[in-house]
């Protein structure tokens, strides 16, 4: 993000030792961890409801896609003869069996 090396960060906190001076310097870096806590909590926060927007909306989307798949499926079986509800099954033949056992009685 910030291209700080290692000599620029020395640099700095020469500047700010002579600036500023050894006695509020720690206070200083104390209320600049603070706030930048406070920065990342905020932008954590945001990423977060930012992702649930996008999930929401992507299964907004998922479902009305599903919708459309099963209207076209209903569509397309109404359009084919419906299957009965029972197979009809062909007449019963006579066994030879069932012929010779009332002849025997």
């Amino acid at each position: 993000m910030f291209d700080i090396t290692s000599s620029k960060l020395l640099i700095l906190g020469i500047v700010a030792l002579l600036v500023i001076g050894p006695k509020d310097l720690p206070a200083l870096l104390r209320t600049i961890g603070k706030y930048m806590g406070i920065i990342k909590r905020q932008a954590a926060e945001f990423r977060a409801q930012f992702d649930e927007a996008m999930r929401e909306s992507e299964i907004h989307e998922l479902k009305k896609s599903m919708e459309s798949i099963q209207q076209e499926t209903e569509a397309s079986d109404n359009d084919h003869a419906p299957w009965p509800h029972r197979p009809t099954l062909p007449p019963r033949s006579r066994s030879p069996l069932s012929t010779i056992l009332p002849a025997m009685i």
